[in-house]
């Protein structure tokens, strides 16, 4: 395929005119202008793009077949960490603590295609002050205070490299945001069914600050224990990032039949500049106010409720670089920048978290447990920070293919010059952002077994509401045309709003049995019944509807969905030898084994097709069910896992009727062991040694066959990867005094 040779997809052969006889009407590639098939698949050398062949020096060559590489894939963590604690009392009613946490953390992930890798630092700095005072028999107060801030960036293999104009040699006009924004690598390209270039989520630069007061009082009154309290947070987010800043070109197969051909020929369905980053500062209190009884009613029950009060102010713009639309979405506000203090949404004061518990002693052994509540979690101030890619911080387009503006390489940008000033990419947030919120309730009974030995049966479930997600509420509907004139509102293109309108439910039913120390063996084993559904991950990883008018069509599994997972565990001390000789005893006490067995069923992944089948310049949409889909995917199943002709492309202009989320992938088993060596030097001193294996049967864990996996592509159904590392195994040595 480097060379334009596309002949491999058709399997049936070709006619006397170099037409594929196959009845895929995606085996045969056509001329994107003319529309006439390429004979035998071979694209002029001609035709092919320049740039897409100077793009080519960042594939590694095929070593599998003539089309696929298959290799090792490198991560590495490296971390140097120090925790400093001083502990004083004073007298017999005072307790202080100051403790001091240091902890540097370089990460690489890297990438089958090498230069795709991510490089980030991560330093963290946590301070932490205690001070509880016993006032009296029945009143203790606690105080704590701290401070903790990380340091995470996110960098690329130019940046690493010292490549500071790669970008930019490409030649592609109007995408050279690597020297004009001084953002070193390429613009990020995705391939429909292939591994794409560049790396989106890269030279992101974020640190994060939390300051934290919390002052507890307990009060224990007969049967009543009493605790009210107030905890005040102030959250910072300084976050320079930009999503794909050095532009972006997707190739979905939609010009020429085939992803692969695209880019060959240099000829995207859609693309979006480059864009520059502005570092802006966000900040939040997040206060909340609690009352909360401990109640022995009886000698077999025992209640516990309390009342709850969050409080999240409203975040603003420190450094005063943001803008979002306003609640018209007719212009930019506020007028002028920077305006620190800048306030995003709206006040929210309705943010009452009650809760109840109790716990009922049927037998002596036999126990009830239950209760529910409501919980908040504040929106993401992350999100708020996107607000630097407004003009006039940063300006971008969506440019999306049509007969009157065909997209190339060579012309990425047609009908403008070098900035764009008509349809304008816009972020903003729902003025009226409610919090998050979560309804929980579970339901429990314990037995005694034996000495030592228990038995949980647990139902929990969950019911959120409020969930973010990315609407992008300037979507036109499916239909022919040119998509931008379609759009809703004239004044912009893309318009991604940060919207609290999605839910998720939870259900889960789990047995667990424990066995603590007895005869030096202690066991913990448990088995989980769950199924999650939700619509979308959160906004800020990726979640948005395929109609971002009826999110309901995509309820369904969630992403992390396991239906069916049994962990065990087990700590065995080798016996003391009561007497024999000292070497012996020296050699064979002190031993202690360990081990931890995990097997649960796969995850679900996303179908979906690689065309804009609804024109309406947005990705991820799914297909139309045609059949039963199904998978069977894993050990001896890893090519073409999939049924794919259960699945059909939809009509022009209409999204698929497909569920998200319909199939599941392979499930994962895997056995980690240790085994420990202790040597006693004195009574409060010990040397250990230790031997620590992982994936110790070397057993293959395989991952999804791609999530989304994208239909009638090349590597539809195909598994590339695991979940788990080989076998690893690690030798440490500790003292323990």
């Amino acid at each position: 395929m480097r060379n334009g040779d596309f002949s491999s997809l058709c399997t049936g052969g070709f006619n006397s005119s170099g037409v594929c006889t196959d009845a895929q009407a995606s085996h045969q590639i056509h001329n994107p202008t003319t529309l006439a098939p390429y004979p035998n698949n071979l694209i002029p050398s001609n035709q092919l793009s320049l740039v897409a062949q100077s793009l080519l020096v960042y594939y590694p060559l095929p070593n599998v077949g003539t089309n696929t590489f298959s290799g090792p894939v490198a991560s590495n963590i490296s971390t140097n960490q120090a925790l400093e604690r001083i502990d004083q009392n004073v007298g017999d009613k005072i307790r202080l603590f100051l403790r001091y946490d240091w902890q540097n953390t370089n990460i690489f992930g890297g990438n089958i295609t090498p230069t795709s890798g991510s490089y980030g630092p991560a330093n963290n700095r946590n301070l932490a002050i205690g001070y509880t005072h016993i006032l009296t028999q029945n009143l203790i107060n606690d105080f704590r205070f701290g401070r903790n801030h990380l340091m995470t960036n996110n960098l690329n293999y130019w940046t690493v490299n010292g490549l500071l104009d790669a970008g930019t040699k490409l030649g592609i006009p109007n995408f050279t945001g690597d020297t004009t924004f001084h953002n070193p690598g390429i613009p990020d390209i995705t391939i429909s069914g292939f591994m794409g270039l560049g790396n989106a989520g890269s030279n992101w630069y974020q640190d994060d600050t939390t300051w934290h007061g919390y002052d507890q009082v307990s009060y224990r009154h007969g049967s009543h224990n009493f605790m009210a309290g107030i905890e005040i947070r102030k959250l910072i987010t300084g976050r320079a990032a930009a999503n794909s800043p050095r532009g972006l070109f997707n190739f979905t197969g939609s010009r020429s039949g085939n992803a692969a051909a695209d880019f060959m020929l240099g000829t995207p369905q859609n693309e979006v500049t480059p864009i520059q980053e502005f570092k802006g500062v966000v900040a939040e209190w997040r206060d909340g106010f609690f009352f909360l009884d401990n109640w022995q009613a009886n000698s077999k029950l025992t209640l516990n409720y309390g009342l709850r009060y969050e409080l999240p102010t409203v975040p603003y713009s420190v450094n005063g670089n943001a803008r979002i639309l306003n609640p018209q979405q007719t212009a930019l506000i506020p007028a002028t920048v920077p305006t620190p203090g800048f306030s995003f949404i709206n006040p929210i004061h309705n943010d009452w978290a009650p809760r109840l518990g109790f716990a009922y002693r049927v037998t002596s052994r036999n126990v009830v447990r239950g209760g529910g509540g409501i919980y908040y979690n504040p929106n993401q101030t992350n999100s708020f920070t996107l607000a630097t890619t407004n003009p006039p911080f940063g300006i971008t387009t969506t440019f999306n293919n049509s007969a009157a503006t065909p997209l190339s390489f060579g012309n990425p940008t047609p009908g403008t010059g070098a900035t764009p000033t008509t349809y304008l990419s816009a972020f903003t947030e729902n003025p009226d952002l409610s919090t998050p919120r979560m309804y929980q309730w579970n339901l429990g009974v314990e037995r005694e077994l034996w000495k030592n030995a228990g038995f949980e049966l647990q139902y929990l479930g969950s019911h959120s509401l409020h969930l973010d997600r990315s609407y992008f509420n300037n979507t036109p509907a499916p239909g022919p045309g040119s998509v931008n004139p379609r759009r809703p509102n004239q004044n912009w293109g893309q318009i991604r709003t940060i919207q609290n309108d999605l839910i998720a439910n939870y259900h889960g039913l789990t047995a667990i049995l424990r066995q603590r120390m007895q005869h030096n063996l202690q066991v913990l084993a448990s088995y989980t019944w769950s199924h999650t559904l939700d619509v979308a991950t959160d906004s800020n990883g990726g979640g948005a509807a395929m109609n971002d008018y009826k999110w309901w069509l995509d309820y369904g599994n969630a992403n992390w969905d396991i239906r069916h997972r049994f962990v065990t565990s087990f700590i065995y001390d080798l016996p003391a030898l009561r007497s024999g000789n000292p070497v012996l005893r020296w050699t064979l006490e002190n031993w202690q084994a360990n081990g931890i067995f995990t097997a649960q069923t796969g995850m679900p992944f996303n179908v979906i097709i690689a065309p804009d089948q609804a024109n309406i310049g947005r990705p991820n949409q799914r297909p139309n069910i045609v059949g039963t889909p199904s998978a069977n995917c894993g050990s001896g199943h890893l090519i073409g896992c999939i049924n794919s002709a259960a699945f059909a492309l939809p009509a022009p202009f209409t999204f698929g009727n497909a569920g998200r989320n319909l199939l599941y992938g392979p499930g994962l088993v895997n056995a980690d062991f240790s085994i420990f060596k202790d040597f006693p030097i004195k009574e409060r001193a010990k040397f250990q040694f230790r031997t620590e294996m992982f994936n110790i049967f070397n057993h293959p864990n395989f991952a999804n066959p791609g999530n989304p996996a994208v239909w009638s592509t090349a590597s539809f159904g195909n598994i590339t990867s695991t979940t788990t590392n080989n076998r690893d195994i690690q030798f440490g040595a500790k003292l323990v005094f």
